[in-house]
């Protein structure tokens, strides 16, 4: 998982949350993240599902499709 400033005039708002396949390094998911700073994250025990929080806004994901479950 990585978050970064995803660039543009308002930093503080606009994130990318990537998860890259380990080991091949590949993006298996890119998803804008607005909302404030620093997201917490967290996965279920099964690693199917991804919860991400800010400031603003919370979402739960399916980590293999990136659709928003809540």
């Amino acid at each position: 998982v990585c978050v970064a400033p995803a660039g543009g005039d308002d930093e503080f708002h606009k994130q990318v949350l990537l998860l890259l396949d380990v080991p091949g390094g590949q993006v298996r998911l890119r998803l804008a993240i607005d909302g404030g700073p620093s997201p917490a994250l967290a996965f279920s025990a099964d690693s199917r599902t991804l919860a991400l929080t800010t400031t603003y806004k919370f979402r739960v994901l399916d980590v293999a499709t990136g659709e928003v479950q809540l």
